[in-house]
């Protein structure tokens, strides 16, 4: 979706964060407004009224570290109630001061460590809550733009019950009786679970919509990343064949093998271990990987449709939301290639990804260009 229709008003008295918005936004063109004095700017607006309505779709409020404490967040209350057409993103260097923020009404938090990262995000998301406002039409094919737009804004309030658990807890947890903490457990699962539906729900929204961007990349580097450093090592025990180049979208294919790995972990055996087989296969026109895993398997009769979102197979009792395989079958398909599960090691699983060769790739655009 092109960002250079937005209007922007920035509120931020720090003249270098200020140029560092600026200059973020900037890659954006959209129209922006910086304005250094938010307390000036609310009164102004307040003593204007309707009149006054700021002709902007997003509102970036910088806050200091202290506006936990009140100071900087009636700003972020006042601008809500000000501009309430707006959508309004409070910036801090702090989760404590994003959560007081997000309570007193802020649509967005962002910190300002990450906001090379996720500023754009932020920026896109204001877009889509202008245009699916009540009385307003979404435009053509931008569905699934809403649908990354509605998992981000459920993080916030989700956040915000998570820091108020995270309170209770360790602050009275020793004190209440004995079944509030039962029913406050029960909470905390739910609410974990909940915020890995959530992630797992963007993760595939993500998958299925985001540009894809081929490059030769190499199997083993792909499951190392995976391994080291999305930590989805424990309680693995990888057996590796050799491996090929792979023509693919690598953050996609990352995504891939992580959900992959996280469900053989997820189903180990009594000992807490599953062994992973990976095994790759040339078919001239397309590479076949086999991660072919020794936990509990799956019935032949029973994978019917485990590749659909929300479906669990092996263990429900796992908390889990049913969206790994629907990730791994989206980023096949993405690739043009296919998804399928067949019999593993020992009565266990694999997962068989099929993934056209860079030659068939390019024979296949062309005769879809």
């Amino acid at each position: 979706m092109p960002l250079s229709g937005l209007r922007l008003l920035v509120v931020q008295d720090d003249p270098a964060q200020a140029q560092r918005i600026t200059r973020l936004v900037g890659d954006f063109d959209p129209p922006v407004l910086v304005v250094r004095d938010a307390p000036v700017l609310v009164d102004a607006l307040t003593f204007l009224g309707d009149a006054a309505q700021p002709p902007v779709d997003a509102i970036l409020v910088g806050l200091a570290p202290s506006a936990g404490d009140g100071t900087g967040v009636d700003v972020v209350k006042r601008l809500c109630g000000v501009a309430p057409a707006a959508a309004v993103i409070a910036m801090s260097h702090d989760a404590a001061t994003g959560m007081a923020a997000l309570s007193a009404g802020a649509h967005d938090h962002l910190l300002v460590a990450r906001l090379d990262d996720e500023l754009e995000q932020a920026v896109r998301h204001a877009v889509l809550r202008q245009q699916a406002r009540p009385g307003a039409a979404l435009p053509d094919g931008h569905l699934e733009d809403l649908l990354s737009a509605v998992v981000h804004d459920l993080k916030n309030p989700l956040m915000i019950a998570g820091g108020f658990l995270e309170m209770v807890v360790t602050r009275q947890g020793d004190e209440l009786p004995e079944t509030v903490k039962l029913a406050l457990e029960r909470v905390v699962r739910q609410h974990d679970r909940m915020a890995c539906l959530l992630s797992d729900l963007g993760r595939w929204s993500s998958v299925m919509h985001d540009p894809l961007v081929p490059a030769d990349v190499e199997l083993a580097d792909l499951v190392a990343v995976v391994t080291q450093e999305d930590g989805v090592a424990a309680g693995l025990d990888l057996d590796i064949g050799a491996t090929p180049t792979l023509w693919g979208d690598p953050p996609l294919l990352r995504q891939a093998i992580r959900c992959i790995l996280q469900n053989a972990a997820q189903h180990a055996n009594p000992d807490g271990r599953t062994r992973v087989e990976v095994r790759s296969r040339d078919l001239g026109w397309a590479i076949q990987i086999t991660f072919a895993d020794d936990g509990g398997g799956i019935p032949s009769e029973q994978r019917v449709g485990l590749f659909a979102p929300f479906t669990r197979g092996r263990n429900r009792d796992v908390d889990r939301s049913g969206m790994g395989l629907a990730i791994v079958n989206a980023v096949a398909a993405r690739h043009g290639g296919t998804a399928a599960l067949e019999d593993g090691i020992e009565g266990g699983i694999s997962v068989v990804l099929t993934l056209p060769s860079r030659t068939t790739s390019a024979a296949n655009n062309e005769g879809t260009s």
